[in-house]
């Protein structure tokens, strides 16, 4: 299961950078690239920061820079999606919100994220790493209103060893 994920992972990369030439885009946006990359990844958009954030550690960006750049983004959209489940769904008592014309919307107790917080609790928090079902993990969190401490340290930890792992994994 593992290689396949990789294979396509790599597989994907190597199509973005047959079409796309991102070096510019970082040299000339560098890590506020990088961060906003990963912001919006962790958000409900649906983005990919691990290919992008790949690339980046082949430019000359600096391979730190780019890991502590990529961590803050990402978590920091998953405060936001921390407070996005707290403040708008629990304390306003909505099951969706319109932002614009996005509109975001509680997810339902059918949903893998949701099974996995009722049957896991805060555990669940461990599984917020993962495409799909990571980012309504982190707003049901907010829902449920896990410890902000614990929530955070689970979440600024998790991303740090997602990054790290691509890090050596590309040096």
């Amino acid at each position: 299961m593992l290689s396949c994920y990789k294979s396509i992972f790599i597989g994907s990369m190597l199509i973005i950078t047959m079409f796309i030439d991102l070096n510019p885009f970082y040299r000339d946006y560098g890590n506020i690239s990088i961060f906003m990359i990963s912001f919006l990844a962790a958000t409900i958009l649906p983005l990919s920061s691990d290919i992008l954030v790949s690339i980046a550690f082949h430019t000359s960006i600096p391979k730190e820079e780019v890991l502590v750049y990529a961590t803050i983004g990402n978590s920091l959209a998953c405060i936001l999606n921390y407070y996005i489940g707290y403040f708008i769904f629990k304390k306003l008592n909505n099951k969706s919100y319109k932002i614009f014309s996005f509109k975001i919307e509680l997810p339902s107790e059918n949903h893998l994220s949701y099974k996995l917080i009722q049957k896991y609790n805060i555990l669940a928090l461990l599984a917020s790493w993962l495409p799909v079902i990571g980012d309504p993990i982190t707003i049901l969190s907010g829902y449920f209103k896990f410890p902000l401490s614990l929530f955070l340290f689970t979440v600024i930890s998790l991303r740090f060893i997602r990054y790290y792992a691509l890090f050596l994994y590309f040096n």
